[in-house]
């Protein structure tokens, strides 16, 4: 009786710092954009156009064989015949998206530019580059404060985009080259950027994910780890974390949510927005999806968004088969197995995500959630988190 209950509440879930002034650089882009009130960054012609899905036959075709060499280079990636890179896993997935419309040069030239900037706040402070923390707080100071450069612009943290942040009308706007652009993103996209540039600086930073959102993870000047929310800019406590995002006891025993994820982890939540990108494209109907999922979990059994793509396909495959084969499982038996034994495999990734722990955060609570993240900031901070980043 438990179990029929598991299954079918799964079925419906399944459906259902400091400020100094720092020189400036001799590249024009360092300066802000002054024509639209200093909140957002300006596209330039160097800058990738973000493209819509494309509707004529040809370019479908097309657009697939680019999601088909991006899966090729994920899969080259995880085996170890290519160096693993959260950095060009990002582009490969925004790119096939953007329908290979998207500049690697540019996108390397951006990051380089930011990363250049942290460097440059932490020499203007005199602290060192050598230290690791010392190059975390730099991204969190860049991503989160205002910058004065010393040609009188200034650079102005990035900002929470509230407009369909889960992509569900968008899909762009998950995207990093969209917050680049922009100068707002998300609960994917900033997490991201952050992961980008301490991979690219080698500060040892960790991606980390709760239910429908991910934050970063690295430790302190004490060696102490501690949590970087970058919508509020600030860090939460694992406490009000685990409680406030619908976190269930199993599913942090089971390693579900709240780990540092290595970078082969990280990779894989790359090559699983692989994958719902082509569904937001293309749909179900073919096996493309079900080979990324597959290879996600591979690589990382736990990650919940590949398992719930995973079941969903089980799901439509069976419902698939009995729709066209129902009329005759009196008459075939070999139909009426194979309905069968579709349905088991269904059944078992449904009671392996309920065993993990998995419930779903209702969209409306998680608009709380972000709100209180926002406005609440001092109920949750941990006040003992020092970066301590001191002079030379």
């Amino acid at each position: 009786m438990k179990s029929a209950f598991i299954f079918l509440l799964i079925i419906i879930i399944a459906i259902a710092c400091s400020k100094k002034n720092i020189p400036t650089q001799s590249s024009n882009s360092f300066k802000p954009d002054t024509s639209t009130q200093n909140t957002t960054r300006r596209r330039t012609s160097s800058n990738p156009v973000l493209v819509s899905p494309s509707v004529a036959i040809d370019s479908i075709v097309l657009t697939k064989n680019y999601y088909k060499e991006g899966l090729n280079e994920f899969k080259n990636m995880l085996v170890g015949t290519i160096p693993l890179s959260f950095k060009r896993s990002v582009f490969i997935t925004e790119n096939a998206f953007a329908e290979n419309s998207l500049n690697y040069e540019d996108f390397n030239k951006e990051i380089a530019r930011i990363i250049d900037i942290c460097k440059r706040v932490l020499a203007a402070n005199n602290i060192s580059y050598d230290d690791k923390v010392a190059r975390n707080w730099s991204i969190f100071h860049y991503m989160c404060d205002t910058i004065p450069y010393t040609n009188g612009g200034h650079h102005y943290p990035f900002r929470y985009d509230y407009e369909d942040y889960f992509g569900q009308n968008d899909w762009t706007k998950m995207f990093v080259v969209k917050l680049l652009i922009t100068g707002s993103g998300n609960c994917h996209s900033l997490p991201s950027l952050y992961k980008i540039l301490s991979e690219v600086m080698d500060s040892e930073a960790y991606l980390s994910t709760a239910p429908n959102h991910m934050y970063i993870q690295h430790k302190d000047k004490k060696g102490d780890w501690f949590n970087v929310e970058l919508t509020s800019g600030t860090f939460p406590l694992d406490g009000w974390i685990r409680s406030s995002t619908y976190i269930t006891h199993d599913a942090i025993v089971n390693g579900l949510y709240m780990r540092d994820l290595n970078l082969k982890e990280s990779v894989v939540i790359c090559l699983v927005d692989l994958a719902k990108g082509y569904e937001r494209k293309f749909g179900k109907g073919d096996d493309f999806i079900f080979d990324c999922v597959n290879l996600a979990l591979k690589y990382d059994t736990l990650n919940i968004n590949a398992r719930l793509m995973r079941a969903e396909i089980l799901k439509d495959r069976y419902r698939k088969y009995v729709n066209q084969n129902s009329q005759s499982f009196d008459t075939d038996i070999v139909k009426l197995n194979t309905a069968h034994a579709l349905q088991e495999v269904m059944k078992s990734e449904y009671f392996k995500i309920a065993d993990l722990g998995y419930r779903e955060m209702p969209e409306n609570m998680y608009m709380e959630w972000l709100t209180s993240i926002t406005k609440q900031k001092e109920k949750y901070e941990n006040k003992k988190v020092n970066f301590n980043v001191t002079s030379k």
